[in-house]
């Protein structure tokens, strides 16, 4: 452990019950944790960090995380977080049940345009997995790798973790190996129970869809991760189309709408409301 992620814990548990909230920075020294004041008037469900506190971190380094807690709460980052996260572009590290959980600022998981190798099938396959909080290489793999003779699915699922279910056991968040335009499975698509699919295929956006007899015709094989749990499928189901109204979102319990399209007056540039960041 860092000395960086000790300073971060240590605030966590000095916070708590409350939500802690801070900035990882990097300056010529190192990295450094600047723990900052939770101003939220319910900080055991929210926090706010006031806008100098804001620009005193930016003064002393580059901000290369954001950081807060959810006492009590889950190990994921809440649908307030991982909108306000795409809009700062950082990394924001989550404090829960002892364990810093690092997120990296991925693009929303549908209408990603396609880009083989870049934002791909398998892309938005670890993505996901990454907001669930499950780690998965980002393997190199040239364009129509299934041609020339490699099986990628096949031979990396078992050595990557997952196991192989039936389909007629698959449940939210195991992984449908499909054949498209190929003999071996050369698309991965996740599903999303209730007989949908969450899925990129070439020259469309990623979307959620029916898993429709065309794709059950397509499918390979379905994959679990031995490490799933039904919870852990609410890290990468926060935001769904259509888009829904903000809500602030803290350790799991309290929610409110917020108005994700109000406009910021000049002042309110840098202020940060509980669990959202607006720049």
């Amino acid at each position: 452990m860092t000395q960086t992620e000790s300073a971060i814990l240590a605030h966590a548990r000095r916070c708590a019950p409350a939500e802690s909230c801070g900035f990882v920075i990097s300056t010529p020294e190192g990295e450094r944790y600047i723990p900052c004041v939770n101003i939220s008037a319910e900080p055991e469900a929210y926090f706010r960090i006031a806008p100098e506190d804001w620009l005193r971190a930016e003064m002393q380094g580059e901000i290369v995380a954001l950081v807060h807690s959810h006492p009590g709460g889950l190990p994921w980052l809440s649908e307030a977080d991982r909108r306000l996260q795409i809009k700062s572009a950082l990394p924001w590290w989550l404090v829960c049940r002892g364990d810093i959980h690092k997120f990296r600022c991925v693009p929303h998981l549908t209408g990603r345009r396609f880009e083989h190798g870049v934002t791909d099938c398998y892309t938005l396959f670890r993505d996901a997995y990454h907001l669930a909080g499950t780690e998965m290489p980002d393997f190199h793999r040239e364009d129509d790798w299934w041609r020339n003779g490699q099986n990628l699915y096949l031979d990396n699922m078992a050595v990557t973790g997952f196991y192989r279910v039936p389909l007629s056991s698959a449940q939210a968040g195991d992984i449908l190996l499909c054949c498209f335009g190929a003999s071996v499975p050369n698309h991965a698509a996740i599903y999303c129970g209730n007989g949908e699919l969450l899925h990129h295929i070439p020259e469309q956006l990623s979307k959620r869809e029916r898993y429709s007899e065309k794709w059950q015709r397509r499918t390979h094989s379905v994959w679990r991760h031995r490490h799933w749990h039904a919870s852990a499928f609410t890290g990468f189901t926060t935001i769904w189309p259509p888009p829904q109204p903000v809500c602030e979102h803290g350790s799991g319990s309290h929610s409110r709408p917020v108005d994700a399209d109000a406009g910021l007056s000049p002042s309110d540039e840098r202020r940060l409301v509980p669990d959202t960041y607006c720049r």
